[in-house]
């Protein structure tokens, strides 16, 4: 999500913990689709393991990740070529952990 759209809108910290939820509203995934996602993005990487979770929903409050949803597919096609491509810069963790440590 850094790499297409920047830093997030706003962050969600559930039990005031260190590490947030990233929030980007009302993005433009798809080229031939005027659909705008929600989505909270949240992940950790230690040593013995990385992981990467998304929530879903579109400009109806739908949960784009359902069962029902007709774009589902495609949705996870979009976030699993992402993290497949991912860029190597640092660009994300610069301004990742400027937040984090900040003073809250």
């Amino acid at each position: 999500m850094f790499d297409n759209f920047g830093k997030w809108d706003k962050e969600i910290r559930p039990n005031n913990e260190r590490h947030p939820i990233l929030i980007w509203e009302r993005k433009k995934l798809f080229e031939n689709d005027n659909t705008l996602y929600s989505i909270a993005a949240s992940g950790e990487e230690t040593w013995e393991e990385i992981y990467a979770s998304v929530i879903v929903y579109d400009n109806e409050n739908k949960d784009c990740l359902s069962e029902t949803y007709t774009k589902k597919d495609a949705l996870i096609n979009y976030f699993s070529d992402g993290i497949k491509n991912l860029k190597t810069d640092n660009t994300f963790y610069d301004v990742y952990w400027d937040m984090v440590n900040a003073p809250r």
